[in-house]
């Protein structure tokens, strides 16, 4: 064998790992070896149900976070027409419908022939549902929607009077 210099290694030679410790959270039993030879790991399809059950959950509430934030910075933005308040407000109404519209994509990943993500997907719609509420109560606010009779009275039709009063007739 020839010499090898300060900086060389034979990695041809197995006997030199005899003394290194595997590394932390290593485990030597997690791999199984299948009828190819070549080593896998094995998955435990109860752990990974499970943990895609909670993940599907915290995806479910994690729109809580951003109603709170939305509902300050509806409050913020004052209560007169301007354009940050428009914006503002278009924004409160739109998240959460364009949250809802794609809550089959959000949820397909966790969706398996155990886990049925129809309760957390309900829950993530009825929190959005929640936030859109947000945003109509800002618009109840600055007098944007029509809740009075004041607001539908051009599609009323006149109503007939009780009286009539003429003028007094020279002769």
């Amino acid at each position: 064998m020839a010499a090898r210099g300060k900086w060389q290694m034979d990695f041809g030679c197995r006997d030199s790992m005899g003394g290194v410790v595997d590394p932390l959270g290593y485990e030597a039993r997690a791999y199984a070896e299948d009828e190819s030879g070549k080593g896998r790991l094995r998955i435990d399809e109860a752990k990974l149900s499970a943990a895609k059950m909670k993940r599907a959950w915290a995806t479910a509430t994690k729109p809580v976070q951003s109603i709170g934030m939305m509902g300050f910075m509806l409050w913020m933005s004052g209560a007169s027409l301007n354009i940050f308040s428009m914006m503002t407000v278009g924004s409160a109404l739109w998240q959460p419908l364009s949250a809802v519209l794609k809550a089959d994509d959000v949820f397909s990943p966790f969706a398996d022939d155990r886990n049925n993500v129809l309760l957390p997907k309900l829950v993530y719609c009825l929190i959005n549902f929640g936030g859109m509420m947000l945003g109509l109560w800002k618009l109840n606010t600055l007098g944007l929607l029509p809740t009075h009779v004041s607001d539908w009275e051009s599609g009323l039709p006149p109503p007939l009077s009780a009286e009539m009063a003429t003028a007094g007739v020279a002769l």
